[in-house]
């Protein structure tokens, strides 16, 4: 069976047939062409390139992969971001080219995996996110977990999240593969984290002792991971710990991936401040696209980032079985507005009406971007970071954000 799967996805990478199905765990069909379209087990049957590493999680994926990618190129080798981004695994693995290949998988492709030997592998973090296809959080987890088998030189797990730890601990490894955990606080052995400003490395991959406290940067030095004023990016910062993992655990050249780190700037449509606009008094209004952030996992960790109070956000769009009372806390911390953009906001009005001190319903782009441009205020941002999916009135989460942008550097 393993070699027809492995015919089948060469076929379909050359063809890109759409024709084949594949069935959800609620009965509807998933394009296999797409599920299809990383196929790890392809690598299994493949000999170069002799490296891979995986990142696979609910959010964050994106931004650590490419990270890694740029670490690692700027160390010297072939090192493309591949798989759920940029070229198909299926392609990228027999390009003689590549030295590494830094893969992001879904939970849709691990779905459909069962061989996995990866050299570095990591779980950014797991919240609920497409649990109608998956059938539940436990089955959705357990396809992320598929990323953790057999890896063989370092497997990296968010250390703040308790589902993601026992996910590694419990992961069958090969006997010298280095468990490695990251953490926005101050690390504990065996992990890489925060204490007084910088990061600090306590499992050993870093160059010192494992076990002891080894300063590797000051947080600060990351400017392309924090706001204007200094502030960190929580989720950006965990994102570049959990590449520095990989990379170091890897082996590769400590100075070098920290320069290219330092210089890294995320990519379009997570929290990309796309224009400022100056105000009548002098002030500034900032205009910040979060596309992206198609779920509320997401949302959170992005108003996290901002001032209290400072924040007038554009949410909604096609609901995915959204838990919003994680976001609350947070909402009425940091936002004053809430925009919501979509054909159907009745669930979103009804979540954050007293939770946050205005909500306004529209339900196209125009009466959104007019309703927050009305409601910033002088040191404000207008954040579209909408926690659900875009297909309601876009065609993905990138138009929805181009858009956006466009808007905003016509009108406002």
């Amino acid at each position: 069976m393993g070699k027809l799967r492995f015919l089948l996805a060469l076929w379909l990478a050359k063809l890109s047939v759409p024709a084949l199905k594949i069935t959800r765990h609620n009965g509807t069909d998933f394009p296999g062409s797409l599920a299809l379209k990383l196929c790890p087990d392809f690598l299994r049957y493949v000999g170069k390139p002799g490296t891979i590493i995986a990142v696979t999680g609910t959010n964050g994926k994106t931004s650590t992969t490419e990270m890694t990618s740029e670490m690692l190129t700027a160390c010297g080798l072939a090192a493309p971001a591949v798989g759920n981004i940029g070229k198909a695994v299926s392609h990228a693995a027999v390009d003689p080219a590549n030295d590494v290949l830094c893969v992001e998988l879904s939970s849709f492709q691990l779905h459909f995996t069962y061989s996995l030997e990866l050299d570095c592998a990591a779980i950014t973090n797991i919240a609920d996110d497409h649990l109608d296809w998956h059938g539940g959080i436990e089955n959705y987890a357990a396809d992320k977990a598929k990323v953790f088998h057999n890896v063989k030189k370092a497997l990296v797990y968010n250390a703040d999240d308790e589902r993601v730890t026992k996910l590694a601990f419990a992961a069958q490894t090969a006997p010298e593969c280095r468990r490695i955990g990251f953490t926005l606080a101050e690390p504990k052995d065996g992990q890489i984290g925060v204490k007084d400003g910088w990061i600090v490395d306590m499992s050993g991959i870093a160059g010192g002792e494992a076990g002891k406290s080894f300063q590797v940067a000051k947080v600060t030095d990351f400017t392309h991971l924090t706001e204007p004023d200094g502030t960190v990016y929580p989720h950006l910062l965990a994102d570049a710990l959990t590449a520095l993992a990989l990379v170091l655990g890897l082996g590769a050249d400590k100075d070098k991936a920290l320069a290219a780190l330092k210089q890294f700037t995320p990519g379009g449509h997570r929290i990309q401040t796309v224009a400022v606009a100056k105000t009548s008094d002098g002030g500034t209004i900032r205009f910040v696209d979060d596309s992206k952030a198609t779920n509320a996992h997401a949302a959170k960790a992005s108003l996290n980032s901002f001032a209290d109070k400072s924040v007038v956000w554009i949410a909604g769009g096609t609901d995915k079985g959204n838990d919003y009372e994680p976001l609350k806390a947070f909402a009425r911390a940091k936002v004053h507005t809430l925009v919501c953009m979509g054909l159907d906001n009745a669930k979103l009005v009804r979540e954050f009406t007293g939770v946050v001190p205005e909500v306004v319903s529209t339900d196209s782009l125009e009466a959104a971007m007019t309703a927050s441009k009305a409601a910033a205020r002088p040191g404000d941002a207008v954040l579209l970071s909408p926690a659900c999916a875009s297909f309601d009135l876009f065609r993905n989460y990138e138009n929805r954000g181009e858009l956006f942008k466009n808007w905003v550097e016509e009108k406002a």
